[in-house]
């Protein structure tokens, strides 16, 4: 695209809105602005990060680092296993595990269930409440399971949907996913000969891994969330298409309810989940400390908008609970 364009560094460049949402750089806006001292944008041939070959990959010709042990993909890595989709280990966040990583004290996704409040102490600005916290969160991410584990361990080509594709499919673990064969795979809907293919071969890798998640308590195999849910008789959301926002609690108890958790119980009263706000959204379920986003994107498209104390009280009634 840059060559195409002609675009240089330093040139001045007009930028549209592709689709109402992405930016997109239409070219140069004059190119009698020149001042001659612009200069050619040449891609890069070596990461930046480990200084091993990048490989050209993709229809868009996207370059690549292919070095697995590449230190600022073993840092991305660690954070996408904490992060909600996978893992969920919320109390921690990158900078701290960059720190983290940057000492040598993280490099595998398991090397988290090894860390002590004692050990995290020892680091400057960490406090009591936040290492007590930070060992929490770790300690509850124990139970991801097979579908949060498959998007954690960040497989490329599988996405969100394929780890969905693969618990529905029968498969009880991650072993089982990985023993499979291509021929098993791609059985599966929607799954294909190249996603089949990198899913073997990224799971035999990580094996070792695997082993050590298990050896530290982890949960890889199939959970009850991970399965379609059983609509209840009479469910009170059938029909509807639901996005949840903000952070959850049980109004019995006062204790925070992993946003899964809290999907999956309204899959069981009829719901239908997405992840934002979009035309087809019936109802925007908010929780506490609500960003403002979807809240004026849900009311510039009149989707209605109801707190969690109203749903928990239809699921309540409905029977559906913890």
């Amino acid at each position: 695209m840059i060559r195409a364009r002609g675009i240089k560094i330093g040139d001045t460049v007009l930028v549209r809105r592709a689709g109402d949402v992405i930016p997109f750089v239409a070219g140069v806006l004059d190119a009698s602005r020149r001042t001659g001292a612009e200069r050619d944008i040449v891609p890069p041939t070596t990461c930046p990060s480990c200084q091993q070959p990048l490989s050209e990959q993709g229809n868009s010709r996207e370059l690549f680092c292919v070095n697995v042990a590449c230190p600022a993909q073993t840092v991305r890595r660690l954070i996408h296993w904490a992060s909600r989709a996978a893992a969920d280990i919320d109390a921690i966040g990158g900078v701290w595990i960059e720190r983290l990583a940057d000492a040598g004290i993280l490099e595998h996704p398991s090397d988290f269930y090894h860390l002590t409040k004692e050990r995290l102490l020892e680091f400057d600005r960490m406090g009591e409440v936040s290492a007590t916290r930070m060992i929490e969160s770790i300690d509850t991410s124990r139970q991801v399971g097979l579908r949060r584990a498959l998007i954690g361990l960040a497989i490329p080509m599988a996405s969100e949907g394929t780890a969905a594709r693969l618990c529905r499919a029968g498969f009880g673990s991650v072993e089982e996913i990985a023993d499979a064969g291509e021929v098993g795979l791609v059985a599966v809907d929607d799954i294909g000969p190249k996603v089949a293919a990198s899913l073997i071969e990224h799971l035999n890798r990580l094996r070792p891994e695997l082993q050590r998640l298990r050896e530290a308590g982890v949960s890889l195999d199939v959970r009850e969330e991970d399965l379609p849910p059983v609509v209840a008789a009479g469910a009170p959301l059938a029909g509807k298409t639901v996005v949840v926002t903000g952070a959850i609690s049980d109004p019995r108890s006062g204790e925070k309810v992993p946003r899964p958790a809290f999907q999956r119980l309204c899959g069981k009263a009829g719901a239908t989940i997405a992840s934002s706000v979009s035309a087809s959204t019936d109802l925007l379920i908010t929780g506490a400390d609500v960003g403002a986003s979807k809240v004026t994107k849900a009311e510039k498209l009149g989707v209605e908008v109801v707190d969690q104390s109203e749903i928990w009280s239809q699921l309540f009634t409905a029977g559906i609970t913890l």
